[in-house]
């Protein structure tokens, strides 16, 4: 279990952001191109942390159903 607890989207998508900050800063540029156009891999990558971090208890299944990258 986790030390902390997301609870709302503003949080999630920083704790994602910071998260991606490991892949390098041409990943995050790209990102910043455009605020609410992403990549496809961006979308998956976030459903993919969303859904680790539900089945990790760290995010509730309402805020992982309704969570949103942008």
């Amino acid at each position: 279990m986790a030390k902390y607890t997301i609870t709302n989207q503003k949080e999630l998508r920083r704790s994602f952001w910071e998260f991606c900050k490991e892949f390098g800063g041409e990943f995050e540029r790209e990102a910043n191109k455009k605020k609410h156009s992403f990549k496809l891999d961006f979308n998956i990558a976030f459903g993919e942390y969303k859904d680790g971090l539900c089945k990790d208890g760290i995010i509730l299944q309402s805020l992982y159903e309704r969570a949103t990258l942008y």
